[in-house]
C-alpha cells in the first residue's frame, strides 16, 4: 500500500482470507487492511462492505476493546469522516481514547487524538481540537 501497488496488496490479502478459515482477531486484521486498502483506493462501497463484516465479527466475539477492535477504530473513524459522517467518526474517536487509554498502547491513543482532533476542526470545534491535537502532540517524547 505504502508504493501504491494496490492490486498486488489485494491479491495478498484476498489469499490470506481465501486460504484458511481464521476468525476472530486474524479476521479482523486481514479485513482491517483490506478495508485500508479500498480507502486508498477510492472505492468506498467495498470499503463500506467490510466496515460492515467486520463490525459484525467484533459484535460476535468479544473483542471490540481488544487489540484488534480498537485499532480497527482508527480506520472506521477515517472511513466515516471519508463518505462524510464526520459526527459519527469524531463520536467513535472521542469514545475510544479511554478505553485505547486503558491498553496503554501509546501510538493507538494519539491517533485516535489526532482523528478526534480533527473532527472537532471540521464540526467547527477548533478550540477544543487545538487542545487535543496539543495534548497528542505534548504527549509524545518521541
Amino acid at each position: 500500500m505504502a508504493q501504491s501497488r494496490f492490486e498486488e496488496a489485494l491479491k495478498w490479502v484476498d489469499s490470506g482470507l481465501r486460504d484458511r478459515k481464521l476468525g476472530g482477531g486474524p479476521e479482523i486484521a486481514l479485513r482491517d487492511t483490506l478495508m485500508l486498502l479500498h480507502l486508498s483506493r477510492g472505492t468506498l462501497e467495498e470499503a463500506s462492505a467490510e466496515a460492515d463484516t467486520i463490525e459484525t465479527l467484533l459484535s460476535t466475539s468479544d473483542g471490540r476493546d481488544s487489540f484488534f477492535g480498537l485499532w480497527h477504530l482508527v480506520n472506521r473513524v477515517r472511513w466515516l469522516y471519508r463518505i462524510g459522517n464526520v459526527e459519527a467518526g469524531l463520536n467513535i474517536a472521542l469514545e475510544a481514547i479511554p478505553r485505547s487509554e486503558r491498553m496503554a498502547d501509546r501510538s493507538l491513543v494519539e491517533r485516535l487524538q489526532l482523528l478526534a482532533a480533527e473532527g472537532l476542526g471540521r464540526t467547527g470545534r477548533s478550540s477544543e481540537g487545538a487542545a487535543l491535537l496539543a495534548k497528542a502532540v505534548n504527549g509524545n517524547p518521541d
